[in-house]
């Protein structure tokens, strides 16, 4: 009914003058014509890093004069909305999204849009849109990366000297003081990220069929770290401190000492491997990846510790051997007697293995065998490897955290 009589007072008050071309943008007498645009954002439900896209819902209100409709029926304290059987006939901006992969217009009970005559004699058209936006991220500091994405319009068809695009408040002082051309309507909280409030801005291309007016909301997402802590860093550091347990073991212990090295080492590669699964396969190491490098490279070095370690002992062995055997030819001893001294030297005899009749011999041979087994590299490796593991994460933590 009220269509109806919109429609009646639009036809009988002559709001659309008979010239009346909706095809033809509303500049007057040469000069043109100015569209301020407002974004109302929602909600940001999804950031994709591997995709490099994020998605959001938004209210984006348009404002415009046309000076050749006659809108005075439609005068009033609060303005009033202009009939939708007529908004067909009415020309409206050709508003584009620059950077959008996809789009739709929010309908789920009806198209959420309606077109309002403003109480100052402007039009205003509100409309709620479901985009998802393109975003080039940058992953050179990640986790501790903070992610500047923006959403790009402009006008289709018409040039600045027929249409040219303002934010809200840009006309008048005291509103651009005042007002904020983007807001977000809800208390956003993002599940990985902070974010910040988004900064308005505009530019000027230029194209074969004139210069064109590009504005930009500017939106900042600042990764929170602490899953990434909790996740990856706190037990890549646990595991790192695992593999030095093996400088507590004796050298002689190779099957523990071996797997406890492999174990670390396994369990670090497969952390790197899911680390990577939810970026773009980027061609450059990101702050995480320098991190488990480096923990691999720890616990690799704990493994080239103990092969150099165990290398040692043997070669000690062999000579402590040799030299027992140099001993008992120069000494002329009977064959019994260098047969138990080698023995004792290659294997640690205890006193229920092997009865001994000569005092000096078992005094020679026990001596002998546990100065093989004092290595002094384990006494280096246990604080060496902590001094330097400490001191990459010193520097590691105040470099990036400098940065962001």
């Amino acid at each position: 009914m009220y269509d109806l009589l919109c429609n009646y007072i639009c036809i009988s008050d002559g709001v659309f003058p008979p010239d009346y071309n909706k095809y033809e943008c509303p500049d007057y007498q040469g000069r043109p014509a100015h569209l301020y645009l407002e974004l109302g954002i929602l909600d940001i439900d999804r950031i994709d890093e591997g995709r490099m896209e994020f998605s959001l819902q938004t209210y984006i209100k348009e404002r415009w004069t046309d000076g050749r409709l006659n809108l005075s029926a439609f005068s009033g304290e609060r303005g009033r909305a202009f009939p939708q059987t007529l908004v067909q006939d009415l020309w409206v901006p050709d508003l584009v999204f620059d950077n959008a992969k996809s789009g739709v217009l929010f309908g789920l009970t009806l198209p959420n849009t309606h077109v309002k005559v403003e109480k100052d004699g402007r039009l205003g058209r509100t409309s709620r849109y479901n985009m998802v936006i393109s975003c080039q991220m940058n992953f050179l500091y990640y986790p501790m990366d903070t992610q500047s994405c923006f959403i790009k319009m402009c006008l289709l068809s018409n040039p600045d000297f027929k249409v040219t695009l303002h934010w809200f408040g840009e006309e008048d002082s005291k509103k651009k003081k005042s007002s904020q051309p983007i807001r977000f309507m809800n208390d956003i909280q993002a599940l990985k990220y902070r974010l910040e409030t988004p900064k308005p801005h505009k530019t000027q291309e230029q194209w074969s069929s004139g210069n064109y007016t590009y504005l930009y909301a500017n939106f900042t997402f600042v990764r929170l770290i602490s899953g990434s802590l909790l996740n990856v860093y706190l037990p890549s550091t646990l595991i790192v401190c695992f593999s030095w347990l093996s400088f507590w073991l004796e050298v002689t212990a190779v099957p523990a000492r071996v797997t406890l090295g492999a174990t670390s080492l396994l369990t670090l590669v497969t952390q790197m491997v899911q680390a990577r699964q939810g970026l773009p396969p980027i061609s450059y190491m990101t702050a995480m990846d320098i991190w488990l490098f480096a923990c691999l490279l720890t616990v690799f070095g704990s493994l080239l510790a103990f092969a150099f370690t165990y290398h040692i002992h043997i070669m000690q062995k062999k000579n402590a051997t040799h030299t027992t055997s140099c001993q008992c030819s120069k000494s002329a001893p009977t064959e019994s007697t260098c047969d138990l001294i080698v023995r004792r030297t290659l294997r640690p005899a205890t006193s229920n293995q092997i009865a001994t009749k000569n005092y000096n011999v078992e005094t020679t041979a026990k001596t002998s065998w546990e100065q093989l087994r004092v290595i002094p590299l384990d006494k280096y490796f246990r604080i060496a490897f902590p001094l330097t593991f400490t001191t990459f994460a010193i520097i590691y933590w105040s470099f990036y955290l400098s940065c962001t």
